[in-house]
């Protein structure tokens, strides 16, 4: 477990690190901003600036969150490399040329380079952290990485013997290519392309997809831009855009996350409220209360529908899945019983059910009859019908609730409850997520409501 108070220092100390960073930059190319330099010299200098300002902004947006795990501090990571990258490439456009600097030049770009191996091997970190899996594909991807990675650093550190990535003039104190300076591009390289296999294969959720992609594709674009054409440091500018995504992306899965860990709590809350109000107990109370002597038979009927109904929602109440649709229809049926002994004859309904084959969320059904009934027929002077049809259609499992009462403008919420405008939402919602169904809502004021559902097959049977 990571303790938050622990990785805060470090992070503080980086943040520390990284404005020290910027200032520097900032000090040095405003103290030679009167010099002359060739112009990609000063585009180069100024990206690499802007892009350590940036990292050093998502640093503190993420630091000052004060939610750290494994994920945030690997990222952390990623964007302190980063900025370590953008400042090495900084300062060996400073110390270039000059001949007095030639032991720093060697020394700045040897940082450079292994710094690209450094970056690159922290997202394939993040990228198995956020996969969190473990199979023998990821083993050899394991091992082929770190295998590229020794490869790379090899390229970098015998280069000042074999002088196959690039020379410094020790007369003019120049930066130059060497002939084969293609090899030091082969490690990160095939290391992008292996973290590319890793998200391809291993993550899951196309936004998030997206977003580490584009670490992976846009600095192998640098990468060949910058092959060809010498001189501007697309790369790390590649680099530092995708970050940006990722770091986007970081942060919706953090709400998303936010707001799971919201709705574990209040379901708790709930399930605790339901444990504390025992079934059990409210039915021998309704019993008793039933069995008073001289209870007329109207009063004990009722009294059974609603202990019935009550048990019913209390049961569902927790209820994260769905329930076959019969189950749901009894409930139903208690409820509109209930509701028949307080409008007698204003109120007709009409079963028209030729299919229950299918789950539906709980209390679904029930929520809108009770619309159809409450601002429907009961809201009309002489009363109404509420129909209620089910089919096994080609498009799915089709529902039908429809009224003839007093309809409603569909756009606004209902006269004196908006309650059940935000009813009617959660209901279209929770079929949504929990069944992938659909509901649509059509109603003409003075002629009635049609509320039209379908939920798609999900069995071989139902096809």
């Amino acid at each position: 477990m990571v303790k938050v108070a622990d990785w805060s220092i470090v992070g503080y100390i980086s943040m520390i690190v990284l404005a020290l960073i910027l200032l520097v930059t900032i000090k040095q190319y405003a103290d030679t901003i009167n010099l002359a330099k060739s112009y990609h010299i000063a585009v180069n200098q100024t990206m690499d600036i802007f892009g350590i300002a940036v990292c050093l902004l998502l640093f503190i947006t993420i630091l000052f969150d004060h939610r750290i795990n494994i994920g945030t501090i690997y990222f952390m990571a990623f964007i302190t490399l980063e900025s370590m990258l953008l400042f090495w490439d900084f300062e060996a456009w400073v110390v270039d040329g000059d001949p007095a600097q030639t032991t720093l030049n060697r020394i700045i770009n040897y940082y450079n380079f292994g710094f690209v191996l450094m970056v690159l091997t922290t997202f394939w970190l993040y990228v198995k952290h956020l996969t969190d899996t473990h199979d023998k594909w990821m083993d050899a991807i394991d091992i082929a990485y770190y295998s590229l990675l020794a490869l790379g650093m090899s390229v970098i550190l015998t280069n000042p013997w074999t002088e196959f990535v690039f020379t410094i003039d020790e007369t003019t104190g120049l930066y130059a290519r060497a002939p084969t300076y293609w090899l030091s591009l082969i490690a990160p390289i095939c290391l992008i392309a292996l973290n590319a296999l890793a998200v391809h294969r291993y993550v899951r959720g196309m936004r998030k997809k997206i977003g580490l992609y584009s670490y992976t594709l846009m600095p192998l674009l640098g990468a060949i831009i910058q092959y060809a054409f010498y001189g501007v440091e697309i790369i790390y500018i590649a680099m530092l855009f995708s970050l940006i995504l990722i770091y986007g992306n970081f942060y919706v899965e953090r709400g998303q996350e936010i707001t799971k860990k919201q709705a574990k709590i209040t379901e708790q809350k709930v399930s605790m409220m339901i444990a504390r109000i025992q079934p059990d107990v409210l039915n021998r109370t309704l019993n008793s209360i039933k069995n008073i002597e001289g209870n007329p038979p109207e009063t004990v009927s009722a009294i059974e529908h609603f202990s019935e109904y009550m048990t019913r929602n209390l049961m569902v109440l927790g209820q994260i899945n769905t329930v076959p649709f019969s189950a749901e229809m009894k409930h139903v049926r208690t409820y509109v019983n209930l509701e028949k002994l307080r409008f007698k004859e204003k109120l007709n309904v009409r079963y028209d059910i030729r299919d229950t084959s299918f789950q539906i969320p709980a209390l679904t059904l029930q929520m809108l009859v009770e619309n159809a009934i409450k601002h429907g027929v009961t809201a009309k002077e002489s009363g109404g019908t509420v129909t209620i049809t089910t089919r096994l259609t080609q498009e799915g499992h089709l529902i039908l609730i429809s009224d003839d009462g007093v309809g409603f403008d569909t756009t606004k919420p209902l006269p004196d409850d908006e309650r059940s405008h935000i009813g009617l939402a959660n209901v279209k919602q929770r079929l949504e997520e929990m069944s992938h169904g659909t509901m649509d809502i059509k109603s003409e004021i003075g002629h009635g409501t049609l509320v039209k559902i379908i939920i798609p097959k999900t069995t071989p049977m139902d096809r």
